[in-house]
C-alpha cells in the first residue's frame, strides 16, 4: 500500500506576518501574494 503526498493545506490566521515568518523558517518561499493578504508558500524541488 503506497501513500500519496499532500497537495495543499489551507490555513486561516489572525496574524499574517507571524504566520509568514513561521513558514519561511523551515524553507518555504512565498510564490505569490495578493493585495488582500493571501498568497501561496512552496517548498523548493527535492525538499
Amino acid at each position: 500500500m503506497s501513500s500519496g503526498r499532500i497537495e495543499a493545506v489551507y490555513l486561516t490566521t489572525h496574524n499574517r506576518d507571524k504566520s509568514a515568518k513561521f513558514f519561511q523558517a523551515p524553507g518555504f518561499t512565498l510564490e505569490f501574494e495578493t493585495d488582500h493578504a493571501s498568497g501561496r508558500f512552496v517548498r523548493g524541488p527535492g525538499q
